[in-house]
């Protein structure tokens, strides 16, 4: 109901084993946890935001169809000196492709995180990041208890909405339709 959508692109450079798994089935402490052994296995890895307003311009799969390709963008980028693009095939959590400009083979795997590696830690890397923004903003925004809820559509959330409103880092599309309901 709040903030970005937070995407990241992960390429293990080391042949080191992380143990991985899907980003949501992990407790805040195992995902930091193994967050913290991703990022010292020294990966190339890009991370990208889409802004709140844009998820309710364009939607949020659209959103985040745009901060993954931006997030593929940077990670590739620190590639440059290492490989080709043309040698680099991109494995994507889900059913869709992103955009055919982009001069890159892609695979897209249902439940990516289950089974590539590189999927399920940039699923971490994007969680544990955008949980930590989220409860950054908390300091702006107390009283919607956004170090708790992260955003999402808690009843603690809902309630502060009804009380203090929507935000400008409130999703409109989202909190509009929550709200209509719970009248």
């Amino acid at each position: 109901m709040a903030g970005p959508v937070v995407t990241a692109a992960v390429l293990f450079t080391s042949d080191k084993r992380i143990p991985v798994s899907d980003s949501k089935k992990l407790g805040k402490q195992k995902r930091e946890k193994i967050f913290y052994e991703i990022i010292q296995s020294n990966p190339i890895v890009g991370i990208a935001f889409t802004h709140q307003s844009m998820i309710d311009k364009v939607n949020i799969l659209n959103a985040t169809k745009l901060a993954m390709e931006k997030s593929l963008f940077r990670c590739l980028k620190g590639l440059k000196n290492f490989i080709k693009p043309e040698d680099v095939i991109v494995c994507i959590d889900g059913n869709f492709l992103l955009t055919p400009l982009m001069d890159i083979r892609q695979i897209s795997i249902i439940k990516g995180d289950a089974y590539v590696a590189s999927i399920s830690a940039a699923s971490i890397v994007a969680k544990v990041t955008r949980d930590r923004y989220m409860s950054s903003m908390n300091r702006f925004y107390s009283g919607y208890g956004l170090d708790r809820n992260k955003g999402y559509g808690t009843k603690e959330h809902i309630m502060a909405i009804y009380n203090f409103g929507i935000t400008p880092f409130h999703r409109k599309s989202f909190c509009r339709g929550m709200l209509n309901a719970s009248h």
